[in-house]
């Protein structure tokens, strides 16, 4: 069975306090200081405001231990950013590539970086914010208006 352990950002910290929830920090320490708290056939998934390039950084330098499955974060860090999301900052924009799934419907994936401007104020470590969600939708909508129609 595999066991799955969700990767948040450090601003999420609160989040940690649920079961198999473990910020990039902690991560970074896992790796490093292999521990009993990693057993066989782990598999770490992306969370809530990772940062892409701390992932990129993580993946990049992870060690051989076969307990360590990163395979999913390695699809997450390298994921592209929006580049019709208008905004200039790569932190800032909120959504990743954008497919085509019918005539009209379309997904792409929700992308939030802890440094994000969004993100420095009203933070709990336990939800995320609403004006986040609709931030995301607005670049959303002109991502995919500017790519498809």
């Amino acid at each position: 069975m595999i066991r799955k352990m969700m990767v948040v950002g450090d601003k999420f910290v609160n989040f940690t306090q649920h079961e198999n929830v473990v910020t990039v920090a902690q991560l970074e320490m896992l790796i490093k200081i292999p521990s009993n708290v990693i057993s066989d056939n782990t598999e770490f998934i992306p969370g809530q405001g990772i940062c892409q390039d701390s992932l990129s950084t993580i993946v990049k330098n992870r060690s051989t231990n076969e307990k360590i499955n990163l395979n999913s974060l390695v699809g997450y860090a390298s994921e592209k950013k929006n580049s019709y999301s208008h905004k200039k900052l790569k932190s800032n924009t909120l959504i990743g590539s954008c497919s085509q799934i019918s005539n009209s419907m379309f997904s792409l994936p929700l992308i939030i970086n802890e440094n994000s401007e969004l993100m420095s104020d009203h933070q709990t470590g336990q939800h995320v914010q609403g004006m986040i969600l609709v931030e995301a939708s607005r670049q959303a909508f002109i991502a995919v208006t500017e790519e498809f129609l």
